[in-house]
């Protein structure tokens, strides 16, 4: 990281990040509201640039430490991604990371490397509600809120630094 836990650079992943069958799931359990995450637009903290480290961190010990437990797959897939260059600082952007890469998505050719067909867009770190996680389409650029034991999505690792 940069000094004092600043970063002036989000890099994306070159690839998708899906399991062999099938696209991945924000979450395996019908768990609802995951605590110390933003819950809506009027906490809408953890939604914002620099956050999605955090809430990946806070999404899988969430997992882990619920009883039962249950698994995070998109968070756990991005944690567990070592890229390229063998690098562990990977995780699921937030919210507005994601739009970040949408925005900037024609620069330095990040656009090319995101699937624009996903089936609904990326998975981001950022709840909405109980049972719900912010995603971000790269067809057209909308966000939406799906259920978060939907499956059929991929999600596209980051890094800070």
């Amino acid at each position: 990281m940069a000094d004092g836990g600043r970063c002036n650079y989000l890099e994306a992943a070159p690839v998708d990040i899906t399991v062999p069958s099938a696209m991945l799931q924000w979450v395996t359990a019908d768990h609802h509201l995951i605590p110390n995450l933003s819950q809506n637009a009027d906490d809408s903290t953890d939604w914002g640039i620099g956050r999605g480290r955090m809430n990946t961190a806070i999404i899988i010990a969430h997992g882990t430490n619920t009883v039962p437990s249950y698994t995070t797959p998109a968070a756990s897939a991005c944690r567990a991604y070592r890229g390229p260059n063998n690098l562990s600082d990977w995780f699921l952007p937030s919210k507005d990371e994601l739009n970040l890469l949408w925005t900037n998505r024609d620069t330095n050719g990040i656009g090319a490397k995101l699937n624009m067909r996903a089936l609904f867009g990326y998975w981001s770190s950022s709840q909405n509600y109980d049972v719900y996680a912010w995603e971000q389409e790269f067809t057209y650029g909308g966000q939406a809120d799906r259920y978060k034991g939907t499956g059929g999505m991929p999600v596209r690792a980051v890094r800070a630094f």
